[in-house]
């Protein structure tokens, strides 16, 4: 599975995972520290990529896109 974690989730976390062979990229990796929420989702949709994120806005992103995509 891979990931893409959200400006909530701390660099920590992204590390420990990483460690324990996670494929997950954090949005600073990207230089996306500004990105929306809708920008975020589409990498992810796009890179095939659950969203890691405390928001709980992602979730009505995803049911106003239609798309398969897990939060």
């Amino acid at each position: 599975m891979k990931f893409l974690a959200d400006m909530c989730i701390s660099s920590s976390t992204v590390n420990f995972l990483r460690v324990h062979k996670c494929d997950i990229l954090h949005v600073r990796d990207r230089g996306l520290q500004k990105a929306t929420d809708t920008e975020i989702l589409d990498i992810a949709i796009k890179e095939n990529r659950s969203v890691l994120t405390f928001d709980l806005d992602f979730t009505d992103f995803m049911a106003a896109s239609g798309e398969n995509c897990q939060v």
